[in-house]
């Protein structure tokens, strides 16, 4: 008899144990869960621009901005780190300059490191929402703004590209 229990008991605890897996499996899977699918602007194009695999990158990212210590942030530069981390480098609302490290599939928390300087590659920046896109710091209207939307056109955040323009070039 005490053995029938005891594998009652042992039966039940495996049918929970299975049913708990297969809830963490369909949170996994939750549309919820999904990065958005994002639909680019027409857009300049310049030569190493990062911008074109935001749709792929567009998770990690947006974890580094939320993570960056002065909101809001702004990505200037996102470089793979092999096939399995992103390197981005970021400006903070107060000027910061910080270099974060996040794992391409999210499992660990990023990692910033301050910068000393400028990143060497900047442009485009990517800012999320519900961030305004930065300001130019020469004169106004140096900064083209283009939203990026998702495929139902709620838009996700900005590209920002600098202008060619002559009055928006800093003095030598």
């Amino acid at each position: 008899m005490r053995i029938g229990k005891w594998v009652q008991g042992l039966v039940c605890v495996s049918l929970l144990a299975v049913s708990a897996c297969a809830m963490d499996e369909a949170a996994k899977m939750s549309p919820d869960r999904k990065s958005p699918e994002l639909v680019l602007p027409d857009r300049p194009r310049l030569i190493g621009d990062w911008s074109d695999a935001l749709p792929v990158l567009y998770g990690p990212v947006v974890a580094c901005l939320n993570a960056h210590p002065a909101p809001p942030a702004h990505a200037a530069s996102v470089v793979r780190d092999g096939d399995v981390a992103l390197i981005i480098d970021m400006v903070g609302q107060n000027n910061s300059f910080i270099r974060c490290s996040i794992d391409l599939a999210g499992h660990r928390e990023p990692v910033m490191v301050p910068l000393a300087a400028p990143p060497e590659r900047i442009g485009p920046f990517f800012t999320a929402n519900p961030y305004a896109p930065p300001k130019s710091p020469v004169a106004p209207g140096c900064y083209l703004h283009f939203p990026v939307v998702d495929t139902t056109g709620w838009q996700l955040g900005w590209l920002t590209y600098g202008a060619q323009d002559r009055a928006c070039k800093t003095p030598s």
